[in-house]
């Protein structure tokens, strides 16, 4: 018998395995990822983000990431920090991602203290305000009277702190001729100017104004480039809106009167009966845009945050698991969408885009409903963010391997592994495109990734990932492979055990694919490693078979060149690999040769290789992407090949 070395193109390690578990079904849990910054677009750093009962602080750079988040839609994170109002965002999740959500402060501009029993007329920042004497209550509502700190953030919305408003300006108005919140309807808001005031006490626990009070406020606004249809003047009211968290939206509290001071200044005096965000608003009916976020290779974007923004105006919303969003947006003006997700701790953004939501000719206000215009959503193209989201990479092999003269048998393999996504897009590039056509390199296979592009990965990287204790793999309906995981180290690598210690000796067990086969992939999840189960049907297709047409062993000598003929040719674009090595070197030639049924090594290159005996493989190759766990791609190596023994003298 001939000896032989059979040769893959994927590098394997020696692995442990576990015992198998049943697909995850407990509850699903995914993160929420993303910065805080001032309204110069500066980190800070301690910002208190809470959602769902979890607190965590940003980092020197403003980062946050909020581990194990239940599935919500509209989930609420409140972002407090001293000397910086209180800022609210929002972000849906849909299942294991991770969910992006930013969030802007708006410092402070003045502080004031007076005595709650005696009441006090205070002027801070530009800002009027007026408390009655025994107005204010603790948390709990029992009376007041110690000294109360006050603290005061007024917003410009025709400057950068607009992104500092809480949540957007989604609304809920009173009904048609009404004045109860019972009965409100969706509104969109077209601001003037908004304000926060926060009451603390000693301890810097939080005040208000008490039940039947309220606390007279004055403060600048303006019309900023509004269109003409939405000015405001002295002598008009506008209506008065506050923050409630609790609905993450603006409601309706009733009217504030517009004046003018000596400079011409707009002023928006009003009677506040609770201390939270207020805003002087025109509202308006909302209609509706809507499109896709997708990556750089054109995969959708599941929890990309997407804002959108008018003079004025502006509301947000949280990509579906398609990438697919629909946003509240004013009617007949200028809005700029931008997506954004969170990849290796660092946040992406896709080019802004701007359309003109169109109003009916000579129209004074839109007449449209939630659904448009013509009852669809404006549409937007899709938003295309330039970050690479690979998170793993799977290899599947049909190889014949001569073992002996004449002779070749199956030597089916599989493997997988998973990790992090990089987000630059260089590891989304072909790592296969190294090899030109008709080009042979000899490379080291214990440096296999100095000849290969960033996105190959090369080896076990450090930040693998599980999917769960093992892969099943099925061929057009029938079981093909099962890979079970590595936990050598602490590593997520997949692959198919082959070999086993049986009662009558050695048994070998390898997996069966066929050139053409539609693959099918399942796992049971790992929420330790927020993968959920992955099934997905028909991911990828095997490439057609390819065998030796004379099997036999190959033989170099001197300076010659090696060449072999094969069945299954058809000319296929990405043309057939070769590799070559022997077993006691760690050169390896690789080559990429027209598919016409023959292949030629030259010799000036497999003279670089050791001598002795090694390996000689061909492969049909598909090197596509496929829809991974949650919704990220993954990288396909999909080989249809053949092996032989090679013998250098």
């Amino acid at each position: 018998m001939t000896r032989i070395a059979l040769l893959s193109p994927v590098f394997l390690l020696a692995c442990q395995t576990t015992d198998n578990l049943n697909p995850y079904e407990g509850e699903e849990f995914g993160r929420i990822a993303g910065f805080v910054v001032d309204v110069d677009g500066n980190a800070l750093n301690d910002v208190e983000v809470s959602a769902q009962d979890q607190v965590v602080l940003t980092d020197s750079e403003g980062r946050f990431t909020l581990d194990g988040v239940l599935p919500e839609a509209d989930i609420l994170l409140t972002l407090r920090k001293s000397g910086y109002a209180k800022g609210y965002t929002t972000a849906t999740l849909v299942s294991w991602e991770t969910a992006n959500a930013n969030g802007t402060l708006l410092e402070i501009d003045g502080m004031a203290t007076f005595d709650a029993t005696a009441g006090a007329d205070l002027e801070i920042a530009d800002v009027e305000l007026s408390f009655g004497a025994n107005s204010i209550v603790d948390e709990n509502g029992s009376a007041y009277s110690g000294t109360v700190t006050v603290s005061v953030a007024h917003l410009d919305p025709s400057t950068p702190e607009m992104l500092a408003g809480p949540g957007d300006l989604q609304a809920l108005a009173f009904g048609e001729g009404g004045t109860s919140k019972d009965a409100l309807v969706n509104n969109q808001l077209i601001s003037y100017g908004m304000v926060d005031v926060t009451l603390t006490d000693d301890n810097g626990d939080e005040l208000n104004l008490g039940e039947g009070e309220s606390a007279d406020v004055e403060m600048p606004i303006t019309n900023g480039e509004l269109a003409n249809v939405y000015r405001t003047a002295a002598g008009e009211t506008r209506q008065t809106w506050s923050f409630d968290p609790e609905r993450r939206r603006w409601i309706e509290e009733g009217e504030g009167a517009v004046s003018e001071d000596e400079e011409g200044n707009l002023r928006f005096a009003f009677a506040a009966t609770h201390f939270s965000w207020w805003n002087a608003d025109q509202g308006t009916i909302p209609t509706c845009a809507s499109g896709r976020v997708i990556d750089f290779l054109g995969f959708p974007v599941r929890g990309a945050e997407v804002t959108a923004i008018s003079n004025g105006s502006r509301t947000s919303a949280t990509t579906d698991e398609d990438g697919y969003f629909v946003v509240s947006v004013l009617a007949g003006a200028t809005v700029s969408f931008d997506g954004s997700t969170h990849v290796a701790a660092r946040n992406w953004y896709s080019p802004t885009y701007s359309i003109y939501t169109d109003c009916p000719s000579g129209a004074h206000f839109c007449e449209v409903d939630q659904n448009g215009m013509d009852g669809q959503c404006f549409p937007v193209p899709d938003l295309e963010i330039d970050v690479c989201r690979i998170t793993g990479a799977v290899t599947a092999e049909n190889l014949s391997s001569v073992i002996e003269e004449g002779k070749q048998v199956d030597a089916d393999h599989a493997s997988a592994l998973f990790y992090e996504p990089k987000g630059d897009i260089e590891y989304c590039s072909n790592p296969w495109d190294f090899l030109g056509n008709d080009e042979c390199q000899t490379v080291d296979t214990n440096n296999i990734g100095a000849f290969m592009p960033a996105s190959a990965s090369p080896g076990i990287p450090s930040d693998l990932r599980s999917v769960g204790s093992r892969m099943d793999i099925k061929a057009n309906g029938r079981s093909a492979a099962r890979l079970e995981r590595n936990t050598s180290d602490a590593r997520g690598y997949y692959h198919t055990e082959i070999h086993e210690l049986g009662s009558d000796g050695v048994e070998s067990d390898r997996p069966e694919f066929e050139g053409g086969d539609r693959l099918s992939i399942e796992t049971p999840g790992d929420a330790s490693d927020y993968m959920g189960p992955w099934n997905e049907e028909d991911f990828a297709t095997m490439p057609g078979a390819v065998t030796w047409r004379t099997p036999t062993a190959a033989v170099v000598s001197g300076n010659a060149n090696v060449r072999l003929t094969y069945d299954g040719s058809s000319n296929r674009e990405g043309g057939i690999l070769a590799f070559a090595n022997t077993a006691d070197d760690s050169s390896a030639v690789m080559c990429r040769f027209n598919d016409d049924g023959s292949i030629q090594i030259p010799g000036s290159n497999l003279s670089d290789l050791g001598t002795g005996y090694g390996g000689l493989g061909i492969y049909f190759l598909n090197d596509g992407l496929a829809k991974g766990p949650d919704g990220l791609p993954v990288r396909l190596q999909l080989f249809s090949g053949a092996t032989t023994s090679l013998n250098v003298q």
